[in-house]
């Protein structure tokens, strides 16, 4: 079940079935929500990659001993 997140001014929608990736980021302006990240395409059920945020860790690409 998604967490919901909000204040007076922004609201944020979390997935942890999805590894804690976010799928909704708005906020309030002019008497109006606006999205700040991309909508959540319905693929990301099953994809993080494909939400509109998502947590890179313990790390991304690759590593090096340099």
């Amino acid at each position: 079940m998604p967490i919901r997140l909000s204040s007076p001014t922004s609201r944020l929608m979390i997935d942890p079935q999805l590894g804690g990736a976010v799928t909704a980021f708005d906020v309030l302006a002019q008497d109006d929500w606006h999205p700040v990240f991309a909508p959540c395409r319905p693929s990301a059920r099953s994809d993080p990659t494909q939400s509109s945020c998502f947590v890179m860790l313990p790390w991304c690409n690759r590593l090096s001993a340099h």
